[in-house]
């Protein structure tokens, strides 16, 4: 798909948040990875 970033990857996570909370990466760990991120 043309559409999507260079950088995408089919296996990242991220943690769905509440509104108006939004996921921040924590600093340690995989960045592909929602257990690395928290919401805030």
């Amino acid at each position: 798909n043309t559409e999507l970033p260079q950088d995408w990857a089919p296996d990242r996570t991220r943690p769905l948040c509440p509104y108006p909370l939004i996921a921040r990466y924590n600093g340690q760990g995989d960045s592909e990875k929602a257990e690395n991120f928290s919401c805030k």
